[in-house]
């Protein structure tokens, strides 16, 4: 498998066919885009906006195989690298527990979403919340 920044068009129609596919809508509002090539065919993709990661879609025959790290680590990396070192994202509440073996904190929850940083010591240090739906 090859992982690459989107920069074509045809990436870009590559990542939105996956992002579709998970029921994620691409909004064009990145800083940048990754996407997960097996062969020919585009398996997985995630995003970054300043400093929130978003998009994250992985085709379901792929799923189980470990690719959101292979995902994440570029976008982390490349956020570090411009100077953002607290990231964000909101994701489902069933996939904290892959997140914090990535080393993202869990802030906030409500049983639709929940919002994860990358650092211990910030915002859910400070806030020990758990929201309502």
């Amino acid at each position: 498998m090859d992982i690459t920044w989107v920069s074509t068009d045809q990436d870009r129609e590559a990542r939105d066919r996956l992002l579709a596919r998970a029921g994620l809508a691409a909004d064009g509002d990145v800083t940048r885009s990754v996407l997960l090539y097996d062969g020919d065919m585009a398996v997985g993709t995630a995003s970054r906006k300043d400093n929130v990661l978003k998009w994250f879609a992985i085709n379901p025959s792929y799923q189980g195989q470990g690719l959101v790290g292979v995902l994440l680590t570029p976008l982390v990396t490349d956020a570090i690298a411009s100077g953002i070192s607290r990231l964000f994202f909101v994701t489902k509440p069933g996939n904290v527990v892959l997140f914090r073996s990535f080393g993202f904190f869990l802030i906030a929850e409500t049983s639709r979403m929940a919002l994860m940083e990358n650092r211990k010591d910030g915002l859910s240090s400070k806030w020990s919340l758990r929201l309502l739906s």
